[in-house]
């Protein structure tokens, strides 16, 4: 037994001696609150003496109760400590004895070591998407936002079936409950034709248009929009067919589908990591219809301007915006000056301008040439050809044109660019069919001046870019419907401001991130291959959209809707995909309970997070996806997003953005041969092929020619060699592309003309490809080429995401050389000249093909082998599937490591084996042909299949060289 008074001098020389400060007021309140509870609960066990397991029990539980209680923390802190002391009361009973209060304090004490530990791990740390306990349940619950009301603004203009999913929305309108789903589906009219008609003007007369509905129809593309027929089932199935290019097998899921009340859904739903949206998407038969739309909170970091409120896209206002966007850019965007000013001569010719006499609408016009000219600003049209009888430069009508142009015989186009340059206040223009010779004796001028080209749109002060147009004749203004471009006001904080002062607002909009993507990145214009360097060299670009004004420059985005621009997320800060929030600078707690004080800590993190936090990328409801689940996914997270941005120009950072990152990063960096992963140099590289081989070419002849001024200016600066679109130095690498759609087509001399020639030819070309034995009669580009398909490509040689690295752990072949097949010396201009026959020789192990099922190929070592392990691999075809094994075989390339390092960047420093969380082999699928091979896929086998054994077989395996046409 011991005496009462000496225990309490024992804690009391123990708290002296681990705590030589007082107790801050707030944690000396808690504290002393705790006590007094508990010696109130276990007075009957506290006596003159007690025993020593009592003692011990009070001393630890007093000690822990100090740990526990952080000081300076909020007084929720405390109160929320409340809850599990008292689950632990209930659970350990400490009056059954000194043990059980002993547990009891332990446990709390376990509590708070496990709180802070997470705070370490889910904080501080990297890899927090996939730590238990949020991955089973941060997929489909968060907790809700605060409950607001329905805006009496526009709530009697709102149709019933927009309401219901408005009102009816926890995820907008907020909920008392403590968890809500982060996805929910509504139904809404049974027709495309109801809804339009509801957008239009109503689906009464006395209610008027519904705004909600306008927004919808809007986000539906100009391919979809045009289904507005009657709901009998026969239509609604064949509408669900089409819509999207999604083509549904099963025919109880169709019959199922028109069988619904209401075939239109509207899905509301967040994703992680969340952002300040709510997003809704209109949906047909449970496929995506429309665009996602964006809800809000509170004002939008941006309002349109003045020009998104006129009915077309030729008034005044819209010359003032493109004015301010030019001006902008030119005070604060150094690297857009660069790219201009960098030595770059005139034209040999362009357009003169001057004002049209008061009493005619047409402007005068003359050739002029530059000659002996000193620098002077001009305009470039970038522009679709085509249209009734288009008006060309040729020998005939040189002088004639030097003399004057009729203003009203060129297409519609030119006339609008014409107009806009008038209307910016500059005096020339360079059109390319007016100002190179296109018919005609002299084709040298053609020659001459296609390869200047480049040179032209990196010179030039801005770009237009008649972007929506398909021909001449659709010309470069659009009318419109200016509300679709407004903010809409659907919910407020408060039914009344007096009672909460500031009253906030819920704002519906279209995503203009997303119509930029759909509208300019996926334009007509931008599906012509020689286009593509014209766009990525221009240093800033005006592009007349479908609906709008876009503006596009080397450092930032704008549009009409959000005219300060939006900036595309960098790697590696803006690809955390992260579901809690990051606070810098915190590593232990009296630098937590700082940061707390100072209003920087974890919920300030968390709310900056939230507003500057990219949006998840988006798919085009009709681009469906093409690839696996696993890759579909990976090149989802690499994707190059816009994220709005509020910050003044100036601040932007010195480097290009979005697709024109890569190539400025293979321009101004130095990058190893041999790294992999996102600043890998074959991954940068095919940033910029896969963008352009997803584009169309009159001749595909042209197919490196149209990419030779951006591999030259790459050439330039790393010295590298270049081989029919891939690189001698990184050739191991650069090898492993893959066809991203799934199914492309060999192009061979057939092609050359016209892609409509292939509808002629595709049955004897298509039945050379896959069921012959004998080479292609005259391929454009040898089979190991990107070049060699019409397709677009890409590669797999980053990581899952962001939390992890990649790096080149083995390389299983030996490339030996490439050389002409005849024997030719090596074409020294190789992006003007198509290298037909060129054969690369690799020495290898071969891996026999034993069976193929879609998408996945049964493989094993050949004969001879002592390890015969069957190995299954996922295959992407260059061409059409293959569905028999003949003359098949897998020439494996590389081994990859995939590893996790939390908070470096640097890979090369760490070789624990430890840190390696797979390895996967990627090689290339070969078909035998006589003596040599051909390309014919691209395979890996994936880590969860891949054993450290198999790679070892590599290294013993027989090795073959193998010839590749």
């Amino acid at each position: 037994m011991v005496s009462l008074i000496a225990i309490i001098l024992w804690i009391g020389l123990a708290n002296a001696a681990i705590s030589p400060f007082l107790l801050p007021p707030r944690q000396y309140y808690a504290y002393a609150i705790t006590l007094a509870v508990f010696i109130a609960l276990l007075r009957d066990e506290i006596h003159a003496e007690i025993s020593f397991g009592w003692a011990f029990a009070w001393m630890y539980f007093i000690l822990a109760m100090k740990s526990v209680l952080h000081p300076n923390m909020h007084w929720s802190f405390y109160v929320t400590w409340t809850v599990p002391l008292a689950c632990l009361w209930l659970l350990f009973r400490p009056r059954r004895g000194w043990a059980w209060f002993w547990a009891l304090g332990f446990t709390a004490t376990f509590l708070q070591w496990f709180v802070y530990m997470f705070y370490l791990f889910y904080v501080r740390g990297t890899r927090k998407a996939s730590l238990f306990p949020f991955n089973l349940f941060s997929g489909f619950l968060r907790v809700p936002k605060e409950r607001w009301l329905p805006s009496k603004l526009y709530n009697k203009s709102i149709c019933d079936h927009c309401k219901r999913f408005i009102n009816n929305s926890r995820l907008i309108m907020g909920s008392p409950l403590p968890l809500v789903l982060l996805t929910n589906s509504y139904p809404h009219y049974d027709t495309v034709e109801n809804l339009k008609t509801s957008a239009e003007s109503g689906r009464n007369s006395s209610s008027g248009p519904c705004p909600v509905c306008n927004l919808l129809f809007y986000s539906i593309s100009g391919k979809n929009n045009n289904f507005t027929t009657k709901a009998d089932d026969d239509t609604q199935l064949t509408v669900l067919q089409k819509i999207g290019g999604y083509m549904c097998a099963c025919t109880k899921y169709l019959i199922k589908c028109s069988t619904h009340k209401s075939l239109l859904t509207v899905k509301v739903w967040e994703e992680r990591p969340l952002t300040q949206y709510t997003y809704v998407q209109l949906h047909l038969g449970g496929k995506p219809l429309g665009a996602r739309i964006l809800i809000h909170r509170n004002s939008p970091s941006q309002f349109p301007c003045n020009s998104a409120n006129e009915p077309a896209t030729n008034s005044a206002a819209h010359l003032e915006q493109m004015k301010t966007w030019i001006s902008a850019c030119q005070r604060n965007h150094t690297l857009c000056e660069e790219v201009r000013n960098s030595g770059i001569p005139l034209p040999t010719r362009l357009l003169r301008i001057e004002p049209a006499p008061l009493d005619s609408c047409a402007f005068r016009l003359s050739l002029v040439e530059t000659e002996g000219w000193e620098r002077v600003d001009y305009v470039a049209l970038s522009h679709c050809w085509g249209g009734k009888n288009p008006i060309k430069l040729s020998v005939s009508n040189y002088q004639s044109f030097r003399e004057g142009i009729d203003f009203l015989r060129i297409n519609k186009t030119m006339q609008h660019a014409i107009q806009t340059v008038n209307g910016l206040g500059y005096s020339y223009l360079w059109i390319d069919s007016l100002c190179i010779i296109q018919e005609g004796d002299n084709s040298d001028d053609f020659k001459k001046e296609s390869i200047r080209m480049a040179d032209v749109y990196s010179g030039a002060v801005c770009t237009i870019a008649a972007t929506a147009a398909r021909t001449g004749d659709d010309g470069c203004f659009r009318e419109r419907n200016p509300s679709c471009l407004q903010p809409l006001e659907i919910g407020v904080s408060s039914a009344s401001p007096e009672e909460s002062g500031d009253t906030g607002h819920i704002y519906m909009r279209i995503d203009d991130v997303f119509d930029f993507e759909r509208h300019i990145d996926n334009a007509p214009i931008n599906t012509r291959g020689w286009v593509f360097q014209e766009r990525v060299l221009s240093p800033r670009i005006v592009h007349f959209g479908h609906n709008m004004v876009f503006w596009e420059c080397w450092q930032r985005s704008a549009s009409e809707i959000s005219p300060a621009g939006y900036v595309y997320k960098r790697y590696p800060d803006d690809f955390k995909d992260n579901y809690t929030p990051r606070v810098v600078g915190v590593y232990n707690r009296e630098e937590l309970e700082q940061a707390e004080n100072e209003n920087r800590g974890v919920r300030r993190a968390y709310e900056e997070g939230i507003l500057n936090r990219p949006p998840p990328p988006t798919r085009d409801p009709d681009d469906p996806p093409k690839t696996g689940p696993r890759l579909d996914r990976k090149m989802q997270f690499w994707r190059d997003v816009r994220k709005r941005s509020s910050y003044p120009w100036h601040l932007d950072q010195r480097e290009a953005s979005g697709f024109r990152s890569a190539f400025w990063k293979l321009k101004t960096r130095s990058l190893s041969h041999e790294r992999v992963g996102p600043l890998g140099f074959t991954h940068l590289w095919y940033e910029i092929v896969g963008i352009y081989s997803s584009t169309d070419l009159t001749h595909y002849e042209d197919k490196l020619r149209a990419l030779g001024s951006i591999s030259k200016e790459i050439q330039k600066i790393h010295e590298f060699t270049y081989i029919a679109g891939l690189w001698e130095e990184t050739l191991l690498t650069d090898l492993l592309w893959f066809n991203i759609e799934g199914k492309g087509r060999r192009l061979i001399t057939q092609d050359l003309k016209s892609d409509t020639h292939h509808k002629k030819t595709s049955d004897s070309t298509d039945a050379q490809q896959v069921g012959g034995n004998t080479p292609l009669s005259d391929p454009i580009c040898p089979t190991w080429s990107w070049a060699s398909i019409k397709g677009k490509v890409s590669t797999d040689l980053v990581p899952d995401n962001s939390n992890y690295n990649i790096r080149l752990s083995q390389a299983i072949a030996d490339i030996q050389h490439v050389k002409a097949a005849d024997g030719s010396p090596m074409p020294t201009d190789d992006e003007l000249e198509m290298p037909k026959r060129l054969q690369l020789r690799v020495e290898a192990p071969l891996l026999d093909v034993l069976e193929i099922k879609a998408q996945k190929i049964k493989l094993q070592f050949q004969e001879g082998h002592p390890n015969r392990t069957i190995i299954w691999a996922r295959v992407l075809w260059d061409i059409k599937p293959v569905l028999e094994n003949e003359n098949l075989a897998c020439l494996p390339l590389v081994v990859l490591e995939t590893f996790a390092i939390p908070g470096e960047d640097d890979e090369d420093e760490y070789d624990d084996e430890d840190l390696v969380l797979g390895r996967e082999v990627q090689g290339l699928v070969l078909k035998k042909v006589g003596s040599t091979y051909e390309r014919w896929g691209h395979f890996t086998i994936e880590r969860k299949t891949l054993k450290r054994k198999t790679i070892e077989a590599f290294n013993h395996a027989k090795r073959s060289v193998v010839v590749i046409n």
